[in-house]
């Protein structure tokens, strides 16, 4: 089995110098091939800064770059993170909302015609304070309204659809969230990556991707 993990800057480990939750499913997956003869590999296909446009160019070429006959499984972080961040002069997100509602459905499209199957990982929140403006840009904000609508349109696309779904933000308190697991305003720490690991890992569980 090969499982492709999409993403931007959280999927790169962004805060976290041992590598992220993407780089401890991918440890959890080594040890199990090693000691049990399963044979699990994953790709980390996360790109810092990218857009659900940017992920919706790539995913099907990376995808059949990868393909050599093993069941595909597609993990597809595309919660509107670097989408809805606004340009403070005009007002504009990077990706308007109906685009992201678009560039969604599309990936979803792609990944369920070439996958054996997906699951979809939700948002964290974030800490508007941290990020208005935003240090690394100061021309640009992240507001959590904004944002928040974002995560409602994942929401409401993934009502349709028959795949798996981390709703992170459904089963993480915010206010704890904030104090203990954010970096910086928008990317989890090392706890919060082990977080966002230890439940998306029980979600692959369930669902067989990953053996008990």
């Amino acid at each position: 089995m090969r499982i492709l993990v999409f993403g931007a800057s959280m999927e790169r480990g962004y805060r976290d110098l041992e590598g992220g939750w993407v780089r401890m499913l991918q440890k959890e997956l080594d040890r199990l091939t090693w000691n049990r003869d399963i044979d699990r590999s994953v790709y980390n296909l996360g790109v810092s800064g990218d857009t659900s446009e940017d992920i919706r160019k790539r995913v099907g070429s990376e995808i059949k770059a990868r393909d050599n006959g093993e069941e595909l499984v597609a993990i597809l972080h595309v919660t509107g993170l670097n989408d809805p961040l606004m340009d403070s002069e005009t007002g504009e997100s990077q990706v308007s909302l109906e685009e992201y509602r678009k560039n969604l459905e599309s990936i979803l499209e792609i990944a369920s015609g070439s996958c054996n199957s997906v699951h979809l990982v939700g948002q964290t929140p974030i800490d508007q304070r941290e990020v208005d403006p935003v240090p690394w840009k100061e021309t640009h904000s992240y507001r959590t309204e904004r944002y928040i609508r974002y995560r409602d349109v994942l929401n409401e696309v993934m009502e349709s659809r028959e795949i798996g779904f981390s709703n992170l933000r459904a089963r993480i308190d915010e206010e704890t969230w904030r104090r203990n697991y954010l970096e910086g305003g928008i990317h989890p720490n090392r706890e919060g990556h082990r977080k966002i690991y230890d439940l998306v890992k029980k979600d692959l569980k369930s669902r067989g991707t990953i053996p008990d």
